[in-house]
């Protein structure tokens, strides 16, 4: 029985990706007696439970309030150097439109956070908002391509996928992947049928991502705007966006309601 476990363990750390975080030393030289041992080291448990990431919705002001924070350090801030002041009101500006888009009461409308061993280590947030939002100015993909996406009623509603980010000391673990899933459950949830985002076009990490995630092209040349802070201050500047769509159920593109 105990062998049957072992053998279980074993295929369940490859599956889940995380046998390469075992680190052992020494085994080579393990019968030498003219070199001394190495200890066998392992990773840290968190990284060897990253499977177990908890992500739920936030239900409370307080949690909102930390998850904005939280954003807004791992998203605006990251290595950049700012000044308290900007600090500050990058947190107040971030808390108070999550709290219109995401607060009690609106409806088709999700904020989850991932949390590891009560660590926040990401967030997502999905909602239903018009296409145009996602950039009515856009060019759509190639008509000539056989696998284009179809004209989309841009007054119609799609789930948009929003605010995905994982903190840097828990990347690579597969928690983004996670985050959108949920995104996805929770469209389907409301009855539709694909799922969308935004993405900045100079970001090919986070489109190889999405891409991955099954996410395709739908309109390309997005004009759209980003914050920016630094020492000097926060400010708007213009961004070239790509517009991203997704079937749901893995069969071929419909539109949304």
């Amino acid at each position: 029985m105990g062998l049957c476990y072992a053998v279980f363990s074993l295929f369940w750390l490859v599956w889940c990706g995380q046998l390469s975080s075992l680190v052992v030393q020494g085994f080579s030289t393990a019968h030498r007696h003219d070199v001394a041992p190495r200890r066998c080291r392992l990773a840290p448990l968190p990284s060897l439970l990253s499977p177990f990431v908890s992500i739920q919705p936030c239900t409370s002001d307080k949690e909102l309030e930390a998850v904005s924070a939280f954003f807004v350090d791992e998203f605006f801030l990251g290595n950049v150097d700012t000044s308290a002041r900007v600090r500050d009101q990058l947190s107040r500006d971030q808390l108070r439109d999550w709290e219109k888009r995401y607060g009690s009461g609106r409806s088709e409308a999700a904020l989850y956070v991932a949390k590891d061993f009560g660590k926040i280590v990401g967030c997502v947030s999905v909602s239903a908002s018009p296409y145009r939002e996602l950039g009515s100015d856009g060019r759509p993909r190639d008509p000539k391509n056989p696998n284009r996406v179809p004209k989309r009623d841009k007054q119609a509603k799609v789930p948009v996928l929003a605010n995905l980010v994982v903190a840097r000391s828990a990347r690579r673990r597969g928690i983004a992947a996670k985050l959108a899933r949920k995104c996805d459950n929770m469209a389907k949830k409301w009855g539709y049928e694909e799922i969308a985002l935004s993405v900045e076009a100079q970001n090919d990490a986070a489109q190889r991502l999405y891409r991955k995630l099954g996410y395709e092209l739908l309109w390309d040349e997005v004009s759209g705007t980003k914050i920016v802070a630094n020492m000097a201050g926060v400010r708007t500047s213009k961004a070239t966006n790509r517009a991203l769509v997704k079937k749901l159920d893995g069969g071929l593109f419909s539109f949304g309601r």
